[in-house]
């Protein structure tokens, strides 16, 4: 679910402002509020799903901004198809 969230985010900034960004905390806020966020699994989620985005292999908490990678870019493009 928060892969999903940071895709739809990256998605909604980009029609907004032209970046294919978002930060941590929008997507964590959007998590909660949802009540699917998975504070034990969250680190994981975005490593295991290192591809779609343009941090590299390694997610760290240290990250607070986020984009997506052609890969992610991607994704969206078939979350946007699945969704229709």
């Amino acid at each position: 679910s928060q892969i999903r969230i940071t895709l739809i985010q990256c998605f909604l900034n980009a029609v907004q402002k032209g970046d294919f960004s978002t930060t941590l905390e929008a997507v964590q806020k959007e998590a909660i509020q949802r009540k699917c966020y998975d504070s034990k699994n969250w680190t994981n989620n975005f490593t295991n799903n290192s591809a779609l985005f343009n941090f590299g292999d390694k997610f760290t908490r240290k990250i607070q901004t986020i984009g997506l990678s052609d890969q992610g870019k991607a994704g969206l493009a078939d979350l946007i198809k699945e969704l229709q």
